[in-house]
This record gives C-alpha cells, sequence and structure tokens, in this order.
C-alpha cells in the first residue's frame, strides 16, 4: 500500500474520521481502534483520500497585484482599494461593520508608491480592523454566554484560524477578517469553547453550540476555505 502522510488525533468518538484540509490528511480515531484497523480504513478509503488530496495541492492563491484599483476581500465582500494621497490616515468609505461588494478602501499613498508600500499599508488597516471585529465578537459572546478569555491577541499563522491556551489566552488569525461574519463567529465559538474543554469530545460540541446555536453550517463552510488562498500573505 502507498504510504499517505497523515496525523493522528485520538478520541472518545465511536468511529474513525477522515478531515482533509490545506494541511493534508487528519484521522481522529477512538482509543481502541489499533494502528492495523487505521490502515485498513485508509485503505479502503484511498481513492477518495487521493482525490481530495489533490485538490487541495492544486489550489493555489492567485497573486496579488498590488496597485490602485485592486479588490481585496473583507467580511466576504470585495472592496476596491484606491489611493489618495490628499488623506493624513487611511479611510473606509462604507460601514465597517456591514461591508458591501466595491466600497472604497482609500489608502493614504501617492501613485508612485510601491507594491511593498501598498501591501504593508493594507495590511496594517487589516489588523486594525480585524482586532476590532474580534473584541467586540467576543464582548457580544462573553455578555451571553460568560465565556472569556483572559486575553486575546493576533495570529498571523498559516495553517490556523485560531488557538486557545491552557491558560486561558486565544489567538485568532487576523485574516479571518476577509471572511463572511458567520464564519468568524464559529471560530470565536470554537476558541471560547476551549476554555471549558479542551478537547473535541462530545462535551466541546455541545459547549459550542452553547455559545452559538446553528454553528454547524458556518463550520461546513469553512471546511471550504484555506489561508492559502487568501491574498494577504
Amino acid at each position: 500500500m502507498d504510504k499517505i502522510p497523515y496525523t493522528l488525533q485520538r478520541s472518545n468518538r465511536k468511529s474513525i474520521g477522515f478531515t482533509i484540509n490545506a494541511e493534508g490528511l487528519k484521522i481522529t480515531a477512538p482509543q481502541w481502534v489499533s494502528q492495523a484497523i487505521i490502515n485498513q480504513a485508509i485503505q479502503a478509503k484511498k481513492t477518495w483520500i487521493q482525490s481530495k488530496l489533490l485538490q487541495w495541492r492544486q489550489q493555489s492563491p492567485t497573486p496579488t497585484n498590488w496597485q490602485h484599483g485592486m479588490p481585496l476581500p473583507y467580511l466576504g465582500r470585495q472592496i476596491i482599494v484606491q489611493l489618495n494621497p490628499q488623506l493624513a490616515s487611511c479611510r473606509y468609505e462604507g460601514n465597517y461593520n456591514l461591508a458591501q461588494d466595491n466600497d472604497i478602501l482609500y489608502i493614504n499613498l501617492p501613485s508612485t508608491a510601491s507594491s511593498h508600500e501598498l501591501k504593508s499599508a493594507c495590511t496594517q488597516w487589516f489588523k486594525g480592523r480585524a482586532l476590532a471585529w474580534f473584541e467586540t465578537r467576543l464582548h457580544h459572546f462573553g455578555q451571553s454566554s460568560g465565556a472569556k478569555p483572559l486575553q486575546l491577541r493576533l495570529s498571523s499563522a498559516t495553517t490556523r484560524w485560531g488557538s486557545c491556551s491552557a491558560n486561558g489566552n486565544i489567538r485568532l488569525n487576523w485574516r479571518l477578517i476577509h471572511l463572511d461574519s458567520d464564519l468568524i463567529d464559529y471560530v470565536i465559538a470554537h476558541e471560547l469553547a476551549h476554555l471549558k474543554e479542551m478537547n473535541h469530545s462530545s462535551r466541546f460540541w455541545t459547549e459550542v453550540g452553547r455559545i452559538l446555536p446553528g454553528y454547524e453550517a458556518a463550520k461546513h463552510k469553512l471546511k471550504q476555505k484555506s489561508l492559502h488562498t487568501l491574498p494577504i500573505l
């Protein structure tokens, strides 16, 4: 059997589960399942696994052409970047909290600005918006569920949307701000649930549902997303 690399996580689930994303193949198996049974399960799903892995490998980010008039995703919408050296700072023309396609993000740079300068300015603006959005949503969920982290920090991880440490600190990938707000809420609820359950047991998913009822649709949508295909890398 051709070997397929994977990561293995043991859990209290009743069956073997397969997850394939930009990080590769992840197998979640019950504590009692032997390596031989896992190997048999991989062999049985080999064609499906290889097909899905190939799909992810073929997904490559479109090179970002940093220039006046370029589109960038913000809260699931495509906003337009325009240069305006007359401004003292960046300015967003639209509703920060309810983005619409073709809203304008004015960057206070001249038309002669380099791609590096434009990328840096956009990155700084998006990070600022990400922190503000995450803090607002964490406060919202804290008010309704009582789940509050000791500290929030932005992450620039290349493979993870978020994480929660054992001491109660949460890190959220700032590039989440590119995605629809319901996906951001799901990641936040996911990490908040880890404040009580540092695992992915049934109790954990019950806690996610308590914080964010109906989270399942957003969970499914997020599996179709990859940090590797976002424009700011």
